[in-house]
Order: C-alpha cells, then structure tokens, then sequence
C-alpha cells in the first residue's frame, strides 16, 4: 500500500513539473512575442 502511495506521488510529481515547464515555456513565449511586436 505505502509503495503503491509513493508510486502515485511521484508520479504526480512527474507530471506537476512537466505542467510547469509547459506553462513557463508558454509565459515566456508571449513575453518575446510581445516584446518583439512592441519593437
């Protein structure tokens, strides 16, 4: 039960940073879109 538990956590670790990435990776391309436009 607790390995299953540990599994699952890290697996929602996994995914929560690949969410992250994907949300910075995101922010930062409308910063230089909007940068570039406003040049």
């Amino acid at each position: 039960m607790s390995g299953a538990g540990q599994k699952a956590q890290e697996l929602l670790r996994v995914r929560g940073n690949i969410s992250a990435q994907w949300l910075i990776g995101t922010f930062v391309r409308v910063l230089h879109f909007k940068s570039g436009h406003y040049d």
